[in-house]
């Protein structure tokens, strides 16, 4: 409450005691004489000096900026010297559970952002304990014309925008997903990898769009890869002579190209492939020797590559 005279004072005699009194209630009571204050409290660009050996205060020494000094040094300055404003910060406390908060608020915008800016080469840095960095499905823009960004507006996708085109998604929107993928770098004459890693053992799919081909330098790679192994039985096979056998290989179209291999050792025989039609390839086995022979039955492994 406001400082409280010593005496009411009414017509009599004013003694020396008395007077002194009132004085003493003043001088040691300064605080006091304005606080609670009863009305605005001009300090016309002075300091408040808030520790004993006056290098800690607050003051607006320049017209609309604040200053906080510590140690001597203007460690925090806030600065509304802009003309007519109308955005601002909210700097909020949090309960127990829940973050303090730095908001960005405004009279009129409706689209209000806030800006961290360092000097020169200098870095913004964001330290904390275990805790992330929530970014919230929102975008975080990498230049200056703001079309190189990293967003994630969709659930479990991350976007790489590069001139405003979203070049590269990597998409982990799959139900208890297991597999990934490491692109590695690597010493000095060693090519770079890209690994598939989870299940044992897993795979890589690479898929062109459309009825578009895969490239590697510049050389088409086989847009599908059909497997299939089947049972062969050679029979006996007159010398110069050969025995086929169609197998079924769902995907496959004429044009494709058909590598077979055998599980046995066929010495100078051969082993050949084609697509005979759509979903069927013919295996040959032919007898390049000079007598009939009969090398039993055996598998054969059939790979399809497709430029589909």
């Amino acid at each position: 409450m406001a400082l409280a005279r010593v005496k009411t004072w009414v017509k009599e005699k004013l003694f020396f005691s008395d007077l002194n009194a009132e004085f003493d209630n003043l001088l040691n009571n300064g605080i006091a004489i304005w606080s609670p204050a009863l009305g605005d409290v001009d300090f016309n660009g002075m300091r408040i000096d808030l520790d004993d050996n006056n290098d800690t205060s607050i003051r607006a020494a320049a017209d609309d900026i604040i200053t906080f000094e510590m140690q001597g040094f203007d460690g925090i300055i806030f600065d509304g010297d802009v003309v007519s404003p109308v955005n601002g910060l909210t700097i909020k406390t949090a309960a127990t559970g829940s973050y303090p908060s730095l908001t960005a608020h405004s009279g009129t915008d409706t689209d209000v952002g806030i800006e961290f800016v360092s000097i020169g080469s200098g870095n913004i840095t964001f330290t904390g304990g275990t805790g992330a960095i929530l970014v919230n499905a929102k975008e975080i823009v990498l230049d200056a014309n703001l079309d190189t960004s990293i967003t994630c507006d969709t659930d479990d996708r991350i976007d790489f925008r590069l001139q405003g085109v979203d070049l590269v998604l990597i998409d982990g929107s799959v139900a208890n997903p297991v597999n990934g993928m490491i692109i590695a770098t690597t010493a000095t004459g060693v090519p770079a990898t890209i690994t598939a890693f989870g299940e044992t053992p897993a795979g890589l799919n690479l898929v062109p769009s459309g009825a578009e081909q895969i490239y590697i330098d510049g050389g088409v790679l086989a847009g599908k890869c059909y497997n299939a192994t089947n049972a062969f039985d050679s029979g006996s096979i007159a010398a110069g002579a050969s025995r086929s056998e169609d197998e079924t290989v769902t995907g496959v179209v004429l044009g494709d190209f058909v590598i077979v291999s055998p599980s046995i050792d066929i010495g100078d025989w051969a082993l050949t492939g084609k697509v005979q039609s759509a979903n069927t390839v013919t295996v040959t086995l032919h007898n390049t020797t000079l007598g009939a022979a009969d090398l039993g039955a055996f598998t054969i492994y059939i790979r399809v590559l497709s430029l589909a």
